[in-house]
């Protein structure tokens, strides 16, 4: 019934950019209620040896749907494995000799760090091919016993997502930034390490210019590789949020204005099904910002 990371990521990636988008913007934003419509969709016309494990996962229900995502998300890519010997240590694997190509690194301790491990994972083979899209990655299915794993879509996607995806619902009250936002959703979904907290110098903490290259590989990734054929991604930072514009520009309304979305409709007497005029409601967003809108 589950899918793998890897599976996950090419389904999401495929949900988003897809040829009815082309030439238009693709935002990084997805919510939890998207992920069952993704797999059903995708279960409808898969012909490839995914078909089986999607049709499986596409006849459950939603929350077992849901959790099967995040627990590929923890889980992360097949070639990733916990050193058995070294606590707080990755394996991973460069090639395919089980032995010279065996390589281990400090596991991510977030989200963020492992949006850069998938996005180094991701650049290594491109670096060493001149076919970009004939990327192959390496995970020992057994005992040293190493098979490669094609890839087609950047492997740190879906740790991007993770970024925008606390942004698809309203904060309660008490609501008090980003950070805080993402900690919650983050322990919440069993993202962290232990005892982790994700810390407001996270994307610093990647390197200088790291955070904004991974929003713009998938930009790269939608204009070149895809061919513009399914939608472009525009990276982009947001306003004056140096760190925090780049998964806030993904948002289609940010957390503080779906807060306000109640007071705006009281402001101006706004039913259910109320229509109004798009010149009327383009005034009323801007002569009265009672959404604060950025």
């Amino acid at each position: 019934m589950s899918l793998t990371y890897t599976d996950w990521n090419k389904l999401i990636a495929g949900h988003l950019f897809k040829p009815s988008r082309r030439g238009q913007e693709v935002f990084l934003y997805l919510t939890e209620e998207d992920l069952p419509l993704a797999v059903r969709a995708a279960a409808e016309k898969a012909d490839t040896p995914l078909a089986t494990p999607l049709a499986r996962l596409a006849e459950c229900g939603d929350g077992e749907i849901v959790a099967d995502f995040w627990r590929a998300v923890r889980n992360g890519p097949r070639f990733w494995k916990h050193s058995p010997g070294r606590s707080g240590q990755q394996v991973y694997w460069v090639s395919s000799d089980a032995r010279s190509g065996r390589r281990e690194r400090l596991a991510p301790a977030n989200p963020a760090q492992s949006a850069f491990y998938a996005y180094q994972d991701w650049l290594r083979p491109a670096r060493n091919s001149p076919d970009a899209t004939g990327r192959s990655l390496y995970c020992e299915v057994r005992e040293g016993e190493i098979r490669s794993e094609r890839l087609s879509v950047p492997l740190h996607l879906l740790y991007l997502l993770c970024f925008t995806m606390p942004f698809s619902t309203a904060q309660p009250e008490g609501y008090s930034g980003f950070y805080e936002t993402w900690q919650a959703f983050f322990q919440e979904k069993g993202l962290l390490a232990r005892q982790a907290v994700f810390p407001k110098n996270a994307f610093q903490q990647l390197g200088e210019g790291v955070w904004p290259a991974l929003w713009e590989e998938i930009a790269r990734w939608s204009r070149e590789e895809l061919g513009g054929e399914c939608g472009v991604l525009v990276a982009r930072q947001l306003g004056g949020y140096t760190q925090v514009g780049w998964p806030r520009a993904q948002c289609l309304l940010p957390p503080a204005v779906l807060n306000r979305l109640p007071v705006f409709f009281a402001h101006h007497r706004l039913l259910p099904g109320s229509i109004v005029p798009p010149g009327k409601m383009r005034d009323w967003l801007i002569q009265n910002n009672v959404l604060h809108l950025p």
